[in-house]
Order: C-alpha cells, then structure tokens, then sequence
C-alpha cells in the first residue's frame, strides 16, 4: 500500500513504493516541516531518517495538472531535493525543505490561488447579531437613567394610590389603568434628573464612576441629551393631561432636579450638604408622595382631601431617611468631589464618621417607627408594622458591621441596600 504525506513543498512516500501526488488542502498549506514529519512518525513511519527521498516531481510528472504548484518553484525544489544527497540525512532535508518552502511561499503568493478539495477551511468572521447590539444600547441606556432609583420609585407611586382607598370595591381596573397612567410621567421625569446629573458630572464620574455610559464613552452626548429632553417633554405633556396634582409632582422634580445638578450661578445646589438633602426631601416627600397622593384622592377617586395618618407618617419619615440617602451618597465619591471642588460633608469630617451617623440615624428612624406602629388601633397593623421595622433595623445593624469604610466598592454596595429598604418601608407604610 502507498502511504504518501504532503506539506506546503514535499511529498514523503514509504521507502520502496512509488511517488503517489496527493491534492494539498488548505490545512496542509500553513505549518512547517517540523510538525508534518510528527504527524508521519503517528502515521507508522518510525525512522525518518533511512527514509529514501525522492524528487518532489518527475521529468514526465506535474504537479501542474492537478493545480498544486507553481512550474518555477517545483523545478528549484526538486534541484534542491536531489543535490543534498539526503538518502542518508533528515538535517540536511530539513535545510533542502526550509530554503525551498520559502520559494514556494513566494511563488504561491504571485500565482493563480490553489484549488482546494477543503472548500469548508476559509476562516469565518462572525459579526455581532443585532440583538447584540440592541442589547449593548440598552443596556447603556438602563444605566444612564439610573434604573435602580425607579424601583423605589414604583414603589411610592402604588402606595400613594393604595393609601386613600377606604373600600376594596375602589380598586377596579379603571382605577388600576390609571395608577399605572400616573407611574408613567413620574418614571420619566426621573429619568429627566438622572440624565441631567450625569450629563453635568461627566469628568467627576470619570473618577467616582468610570463605569457610567457617559463617563465611559459607551453612550454620546448628543444622544443622552435627546433621551433626557425627550423624557422631560413627555412627563410634562403627561402630568398636564392628568391632573394639576400629578403636574405638581413633575414640576418639582423638573425644577429641584434642574437646581441640583445644572452648573449656572445661584444652581449647582449637590455642592452643598445642606442643599443636597432638601433637594432629596423634595424629591420623595413631595413629588413622589404628596402631590400623587392628592393625584388619587382628589381627581381619580373624586373624594374630599383627607391627609390620612399613612401619609403623614410617610412625609415625615421622608423627611429624615431621604437626606440620610444624600449624606452616604457622597461617602463613595469623596476622591472625586475633593478634586472638583464639591464641599460635601464625608471631605469635612471623613467617611467614617458620615457612615456612623447615617448608620445610628437610621436606626434611631426604625426603633421610632416601630414606636408609631404600637399606637395603631388594629392589631394587625400594629403587628406587621412593628415586626416589619424591627426586622429591618436588625439587618440594617447587621449588614453595616461587613462594611469596609475604605473599600469603594463595599460602600457602594451598601448604598444599594439603602435604595432597597425605601422599597420595603412603602410596603409597610399601608399598615401605619
């Protein structure tokens, strides 16, 4: 039997049995000698050095015919070939092979491009699907409105349309469609405030949060402001339509979200502690809280204004846990604000000593909250109402003993936790 191996300039046969021209596929063209003669020695030839080389192409053979070679690079392969006298040597076809290989390469280059058998080996490049891309965009978009802070969100905007209903016959599907009408706007005009702050904290962010999409390049300038614009335009146009209540809401997280972030005189108001939590009370104790409350009462339910006991417990509890959020809020950028000139309170007195007095206020704020919840006239609110905060004053104790102070990404992750508690106090707030 004839066992013959090519490579990119020779063909090896077994000792005694005639030259076989074997068709070259595309794997075989790229590789060395070195790797095709241990691919020979797995194929059953053991010596390779009493192997007995002959020319690669007869005088009355071509390789030409079966569209492997060029004529002028197998005539210098095969002098090569014979000259060496290699019966006896493999070093010295290795030398024979290597200066021939080369010609072969350069000829191959400038020839007619050899016809493969091995039509599948052409290298694929795969590009990104569309869903990838769509998905990267919003992606992107998803962390430039901060879509964390709209999970707490959601969770006032439905408490506040629970909290004047006195019977269960008033909540209808027209009353649930027009909950879900209000969320809207509110949703986008946080999204307005989110888009604006970054907008403006483009260069601190590239220190505080590199990973921000404007601050990492991942979205472009003009297409934040058209998303931010475009928000703000239809929460107005929404909250208009609805109620002068609900346009309330919008109006003040436009202008207070304006006043924070926008770097023009008498603005700017993050610079400053005490700003920055009044803006953050604002934000939650009435434009996510009262004004959508009187929204309900008023102009969908059709009922006299009433300020219940939930909704003054939750405007005054608004009051203290929303600038607690603004105080830790700036633990985790006090590198960037020191070089941007931002005054907060974590560069006047340390990180340490702000995160020990949000930590004590907040659990002050529970431990009171549980004391409210013992004045309730149902037992079963008393109950859920007390248990809820003791269980959430518990966690909050225990989850900030694992916090490291000077890790940023520790601290960042508590203020996660935060966010989340405001989620769980407005499942609690029904029951005040």
């Amino acid at each position: 039997m004839v066992s013959s191996y090519a490579c990119a300039s020779y063909v090896v046969p077994q000792q005694g049995s005639p030259l076989r021209t074997t068709r070259l596929s595309n794997t075989f063209r790229q590789g060395t000698l070195q790797s095709r003669l241990s691919r020979d020695q797995g194929h059953g030839i053991k010596n390779t050095s009493t192997l007995m080389f002959k020319p690669l192409v007869s005088k009355n053979q071509s390789l030409l015919g079966g569209g492997l070679y060029p004529l002028k690079a197998i005539a210098r392969e095969n002098s090569k070939i014979i000259d060496s006298d290699n019966e006896n040597s493999a070093a010295a076809l290795f030398e024979s092979v290597q200066e021939s290989s080369s010609l072969v390469d350069t000829e191959y280059e400038s020839s007619t491009p050899i016809i493969s058998e091995n039509v599948n080996s052409k290298p694929v490049v795969s590009d990104p699907s569309l869903f990838a891309f769509i998905s990267k965009k919003l992606s992107a978009v998803s962390c430039f409105v901060r879509l964390f802070t709209m999970t707490g969100l959601v969770t006032q905007i439905l408490a506040m349309a629970v909290l004047p209903v006195t019977s269960i016959a008033e909540i209808t599907p027209q009353y649930f469609g027009a909950a879900i009408m209000a969320l809207i706007p509110m949703l986008l005009i946080n999204a307005f405030v989110a888009g604006v702050n970054e907008l403006f904290d483009i260069e601190i962010d590239k220190i505080n949060k590199p990973h921000l999409p404007l601050a990492s390049g991942e979205l472009s300038i003009p297409t934040a402001i058209a998303i931010t614009a475009g928000a703000a335009l239809t929460a107005l146009a929404m909250g208009f339509s609805q109620s002068p209540a609900l346009l309330c809401a919008v109006l003040v997280f436009f202008i207070v979200g304006g006043a924070y972030s926008i770097d023009l005189p008498f603005l700017r108001w993050k610079n400053s502690s005490v700003l920055a939590a009044m803006c953050m009370t604002m934000f939650s104790a009435l434009g996510a809280q009262l004004f959508p409350f009187l929204h309900f009462q008023r102009y969908v339910l059709q009922k006299p204004v009433v300020f219940t006991r939930s909704i003054i417990f939750a405007t005054a509890f608004m009051c203290i846990f929303m600038p607690l959020i603004a105080l830790y809020k700036d633990i985790p950028d006090t590198e960037g604000d020191r070089a941007h000139g931002v005054k907060s309170l974590s560069i006047h007195l340390g990180k340490e000593k702000v995160f020990n007095i949000v930590i004590t206020s907040l659990l002050a704020m529970y431990g009171a909250s549980a004391m409210v919840g013992l004045t309730s006239p149902i037992l079963l609110n008393r109950i859920v109402f007390v248990l809820g905060h003791t269980a959430i004053a518990s966690f909050v104790w225990f989850r900030s003993r694992s916090v490291d102070v000077s890790n940023r990404a520790s601290l960042s992750a508590f203020y996660m936790v935060i966010w989340k508690l405001l989620s769980a106090e407005y499942l609690l707030i029904p029951f005040c």
